[in-house]
């Protein structure tokens, strides 16, 4: 049994819960002593039942003691479990101290709401430099995400929306595409312990935001390549001065790569970046690389993995759940973040596996690459 209860201010949203979830509403009483203390009475029988207690927490520090006398008095009446329903969760943006002396308030209210509750919900919390709830709040946590209901509701019901934002202080993050974490340059979506110096990096740091799209380019590359001629062995693909490329050996089933072959990849890769397939991080151990590549007929991964040192972190790069590739990365959060008509395919030619003319000979795919089209075009112009 699941009982709600309304914070002031929350009456209709709480109606709301209950009523989709079928839930009971409970009845609170609150009000304020003459000297300004706090007073609440819980109206409903909460022996034995799940409580959730609905408050928005904008404008927290005029109701926080209630919300806690609340939680302690449903607990007190003997409510098996004590659930903060927060649809805005607030003390997240003081994350560092950014002047000599300052309190780390978010830390603080985390630890206040994590020692009231047994769980918390909230939606779409903005985490700031955190890099997930669970690393701030000690209890467990169920986060919604409304952007998506919103996006779809605006679509169906109004005809020419107008959207103005981002504020100045979250288009930060909602451009950003990589970070350095003391220094490092790092996938946005990495997880870091402890406290360390942040900087978001955006399409404005243009020497960061081209070597990871050119890396990003090349991984594409390689996965439109096999995604077409299925066989196909990949080796490595960097990132260039002005682009990047990737040895690849085609398999046995047709002749080697060619420029004829250039229009037919740069389509699928299009495609693939039109597709915004997540780019995920994860460890391996060596094993597990050797095994895979093998297992899928990569002798040239498969050799390369062999000699990698056991104690090594190794890390794979999936492209959304049907591709990946060996990289220490970092990466952009999507294929997505690439801008179709920013690359060009350029020519072709022969490479040797790992430089030396012994070895297999591979096809070389040289590629440039830029932030956008007009850039591309300056720099083929330039070619000219």
């Amino acid at each position: 049994m699941r009982v709600i209860f309304p914070l002031t201010g929350n009456e209709a949203f709480a109606q709301a819960i209950a009523e989709v979830g079928g839930f009971e509403l409970g009845v609170l009483e609150t009000r304020r002593f003459p000297d300004g203390e706090s007073y609440v009475r819980l109206l409903t029988d909460v022996r034995g039942k799940c409580v959730d207690l609905v408050c928005s927490l904008a404008n927290p520090d005029q109701g926080f003691l209630g919300l806690v006398f609340t939680a302690d008095a449903a607990r007190d009446l003997g409510a098996s479990e004590v659930t903060l329903v927060a649809p805005y969760l607030s003390y997240m943006r003081q994350d560092r101290r950014f002047q000599p002396g300052e309190a780390i308030s978010s830390r603080s209210f985390a630890r206040l709401v994590s020692a009231t509750f047994d769980r918390l919900v909230t939606v779409d919390p903005h985490l700031h430099r955190y890099p997930a709830l669970s690393s701030l709040y000690t209890i467990p946590d169920i986060t919604l995400q409304a952007a998506p209901a919103l996006a779809d509701w605006i679509a169906a019901n109004v005809e020419a929306p107008l959207l103005i934002g981002p504020d100045e202080e979250s288009e930060q993050w909602v451009s950003a595409i990589a970070a350095r974490v003391d220094g490092e340059l790092r996938d946005i979506n990495r997880p870091f312990d402890g406290d360390a110096e942040l900087a978001l990096v955006t399409a404005r740091d243009e020497e960061d935001a081209l070597e990871l799209a050119r890396h990003d380019f090349a991984h594409v590359l390689a996965e439109a390549v096999q995604a077409l001629w299925p066989g196909t062995q990949i080796t490595f693909g960097p990132a260039t001065d002005d682009g990047f490329y990737y040895d690849v050996k085609a398999p046995e089933s047709r002749d080697p790569f060619s420029m004829d072959d250039l229009p037919a990849i740069e389509e699928e890769m299009r495609r693939i970046i039109k597709a915004d397939k997540p780019l995920r991080r994860e460890v391996w151990s060596r094993q597990q690389l050797i095994e895979k590549w093998e297992a899928e007929g990569e002798t040239f991964k498969a050799e390369w993995a062999r000699e990698l040192p056991e104690d090594e972190e190794l890390t794979v790069y999936w492209s959304g759940e049907d591709w990946l590739d060996m990289c220490r990365g970092p990466h952009l959060p999507s294929t997505g973040k690439l801008d179709p008509q920013a690359f060009k395919l350029m020519r072709v030619a022969g490479a040797y596996w790992r430089g030396d003319q012994k070895n297999a000979q591979l096809t070389r795919i040289y590629g440039t690459g830029w932030l956008n089209k007009k850039q591309l075009n300056a720099h083929l112009t330039r070619l000219e």
